[in-house]
């Protein structure tokens, strides 16, 4: 099947919802407004373009990301599917542009962000003995620093 994969710049419009579906999938879904911006050498001032709206989707684990990190006015780049719906109702029709969200972050060239990275749970084979998870080092004790590396780490204090 063809998708068609896009990435947009933009502000989160509203209010980001969360809730569970049927099933139990976590979603969050908001608006998102991509406005193109130009210098209009005849005003000499930059100006607004033409704004895109898109309904934004989020499910399972980036469903809950999203509805604990983004709040209105957040600029962002969501990377994800896109869909066109054409509606009716009430005598009018139009068509809604749906972007599921595969990818999903602040836009850095207008701000900053702190990430905090997800902890895995812990997981136990047979004995019950913890197992290490892909990308993520479970360690049962602190670690202490070596002598090579405190001694380091004060010279570059």
């Amino acid at each position: 099947m063809n998708e068609i994969i896009v990435s947009v710049v933009g502000n989160v419009a509203g209010d980001v919802t969360f809730r569970k579906t049927g099933n139990g999938t976590s979603l969050s879904s908001f608006r998102l407004a991509s406005s193109t911006r130009y210098f209009d050498k005849g005003r000499r001032e930059w100006t607004d373009g033409t704004t895109t709206w898109f309904s934004v989707f989020c499910f399972r684990e980036l469903a809950e990301h999203v509805s604990s990190s983004l709040s209105k006015g957040d600029p962002i780049v969501v990377t994800g599917r896109l869909t066109a719906r054409n509606w009716e109702k009430d005598g009018r029709s139009g068509t809604s542009l749906e972007l599921e969200a595969r990818h999903l972050g602040h836009d850095l060239s207008r701000g900053t962000s702190v990430f905090k990275r997800r902890v895995r749970a812990a997981r136990t084979d047979d004995t019950g003995e913890v197992m290490k998870e892909i990308g993520v080092a479970l360690a049962t004790a602190p670690v202490e620093p070596s002598e090579a590396e405190g001694r380091d780490a004060g010279q570059a204090a």
